[in-house]
């Protein structure tokens, strides 16, 4: 997915839907470039971590796969929201965002 010209505050929530109840980790592979933007995630409302800077210069990076954290998970739809909340200041200034996936795996 390629999150083109959001702002800072821009929000995009994505549906994570859960067959059976429990706990998972949370992983999410994305592209860095120099017009990437930093952004937060949040999983049913709540932050998941520090804010994910996606900057890189001069080259496009493919893939950064990131925890996003361990949770308890109920069956039935999760919203995996992300906010642009800046840019590297040796960024493009773009916000852009490029989610390769987004990952539930039961955990260990």
């Amino acid at each position: 997915m390629w999150w083109e010209r959001p702002q800072p505050g821009s929000k995009l929530t994505l549906a994570l839907p859960v067959k059976d109840a429990g706990r998972y980790d949370v992983t999410a592979q994305f592209t860095k470039s120099i017009e990437s933007g930093i952004i937060q995630a949040y999983l049913d409302g709540e932050k998941l971590g520090d804010a994910i800077d996606l900057y890189n210069t001069p080259d496009v990076i493919v893939p950064m796969k990131l925890s996003l954290g361990t949770r308890e998970l109920a069956a039935g739809e999760h919203k995996l929201m992300f906010e642009v909340v800046g840019a590297n200041p040796k960024g493009a200034k773009a916000y852009q965002v490029q989610i390769d996936y987004v990952k539930l795996e039961r955990a260990k």
